[in-house]
């Protein structure tokens, strides 16, 4: 039995998807898959004698963009479609070659270590349904040049160390993380990063600790965290000169949450220097944290039958 991918792969009934060569000279990907329950691919670990450096290069000498998000269809059947919904943990791990990558839509969980150290990892388009983020996901992705958005519902696992050292601009979670602890390290010298969102809901349930070092040497610009979590030790301590000074971080709140409220100087009991710190015209601010993260400003969501993330 045969498998035939319509678009950019093929299956070559050997466990092995490879992609389609449009140029001359030009050298495929090799994805190792195994089966993963009806209608359902999962990708396994790539044989030893896979030649990494040079697989996905174009004939140019570009690198192609690794789209799992293709189905695959059975020759025999082109009314049955596959799809890829699982990866191995560490599966791309340190893999310098992997450039750009579409997630496929199909998988709900990113594995442990899945792309750790991917040097040259500049895009990743993630998957609509992924839930669940493992430890030391992207850590040391430090190239990440795009915004990692989640639009799953809810996201419930994001191990400690997911994002430390990613270079991502804005990482967006448009659901509600429903997971109660966040580990170590989370965020942890993310250094590019401006926006990081931590809730799709106005009143969320969970999320409500960070671990030791969760913010540590992470300059982030906006923090939308509209419920007032506990936080672990030196979560927000400045590293090499890198992280969060006072009066830099806009944390966007629900005004009404008990949490924020209770550790909130207001804007009528602030002083003239310290107003003067203040220097957007596009909103006012309802006040500055007196507890940690002590000295940051707080402004109201924006919400209209929710609310909504600008990013500038």
């Amino acid at each position: 039995m045969s498998f035939e991918l319509y678009g950019d792969w093929v299956y070559d009934g050997n466990k092995t998807i490879t992609e389609v060569v449009k140029e001359e000279g030009a050298i495929p990907w090799k994805i190792y898959v195994a089966a993963n329950g009806e209608g359902f691919l999962q990708l396994s670990t790539a044989a030893g004698n896979v030649r990494w450096s040079q697989l996905g290069k174009n004939a140019d000498g570009s690198t192609s963009v690794l789209n799992l998000n293709t189905p695959i269809r059975l020759v025999s059947d082109t009314s049955k479609e596959y799809k890829i919904n699982k990866m191995m943990s560490s599966h791309f791990k340190g893999k310098t070659q992997i450039i750009d990558v579409i997630l496929p839509n199909a998988m709900t969980a990113i594995p442990e270590y899945c792309f750790r150290d991917c040097a040259n990892l500049t895009n990743i388009v993630i998957g609509t349904n992924v839930s669940s983020i493992g430890v030391e996901a992207f850590k040391s992705t430090s190239k990440l040049k795009c915004d990692l958005i989640f639009n799953a519902k809810t996201i419930t696992t994001i191990g400690s160390s997911a994002f430390f050292g990613c270079g991502a601009r804005n990482i967006i979670f448009n659901g509600e993380i429903t997971q109660s602890a966040i580990g170590a390290n989370v965020f942890r010298e993310c250094v590019n990063l401006n926006t990081l969102k931590l809730s799709g809901k106005l009143e969320p349930e969970g999320l409500n600790s960070f671990g030791n070092y969760s913010f540590m040497g992470t300059p982030v610009k906006e923090l939308w965290m509209p419920k007032y979590p506990t936080f672990g030790s030196r979560v927000w301590e400045a590293r090499n000169s890198i992280g969060i000074s006072n009066y830099s971080v806009v944390i966007y709140i629900n005004p009404y949450d008990a949490g924020w409220k209770s550790v909130c100087k207001r804007w009528n009991d602030l002083t003239d220097a310290q107003k003067a710190k203040w220097t957007r015209t596009d909103i006012k601010p309802i006040g500055l944290t007196t507890a940690t993260p002590a000295n940051q400003w707080l402004v109201e969501i924006p919400h209209n039958k929710g609310f909504y993330i600008s990013i500038r």
